[in-house]
């Protein structure tokens, strides 16, 4: 099955990045959409974490009574330079907050510039960054064994080819773990590209 080559297969990356005689069977861009299980997740985290640092910072600069502030004996506004100097070393975790409740901006908006294409070598992914660039990846029918499809009631969904996973200790020498899901993210009609993706590349010759 061939899907009709849709209006993204105009778009100005897609030629430059094909090889002699390789031909496109279907490129579409993903719908934008803020919220996938990884934005869920890094906002219900963000809650408590941001929350535990701005009480953090209040209770340092004597706003909140037990940790600091006139006669208390803690690092409040009667205590000096550190009573100013202090609450700051909380911003930074603040901030690192605010940006984790940022992450669906930030996902729609790298949705909104990214493309997906098949050919009959490969699947392409344009991945867009949020402050400009584009990052491309080819995936071969040996990456395409194992798809794991995720469908909504609209039909559109998720393609992943594989997951990566990173492993690192914090500054309290916690160990900490991410996952990077890999594929065709918010695309629409996914059963149908699942589909092609198996016609054309992963097993071609059971059509």
């Amino acid at each position: 099955m061939v899907f009709p080559i849709t209006d993204p297969t105009q778009d100005p990356r897609i030629a430059p990045e094909l090889r002699d005689d390789e031909r496109v069977l279907w490129a579409d861009r993903p719908v934008p959409r803020a919220f996938n299980k990884a934005t869920v997740s890094a906002v219900l985290f963000s809650i408590p974490f941001t929350g535990f640092a701005v009480f953090w910072i209040a209770g340092a600069a004597g706003l909140i009574g037990g940790m600091g502030g006139p006669g208390q004996g803690g690092p409040g506004p009667s205590g000096g330079v550190m009573g100013t100097v202090f609450p700051l070393f909380g911003l930074p975790f603040v901030l690192v907050g605010l940006g984790m409740m940022s992450t669906p901006i930030w996902y729609r908006r790298r949705l909104k510039k990214s493309l997906y294409a098949i050919t009959d070598r490969r699947a392409i992914i344009w991945q867009g960054a949020v402050f400009g660039g584009t990052q491309v990846s080819s995936h071969w029918a040996k990456d395409l064994a194992v798809l794991e499809r995720r469908q909504r009631s609209d039909g559109s969904g998720d393609l992943v080819f594989e997951r990566r996973e990173k492993r690192w200790r914090d500054g309290d020498g916690d160990a900490r773990r991410s996952v990077q899901e890999v594929g065709f993210m918010s695309v629409p009609n996914v059963r149908e590209v699942e589909r092609a993706l198996h016609d054309h590349l992963i097993d071609p010759h059971a059509r």
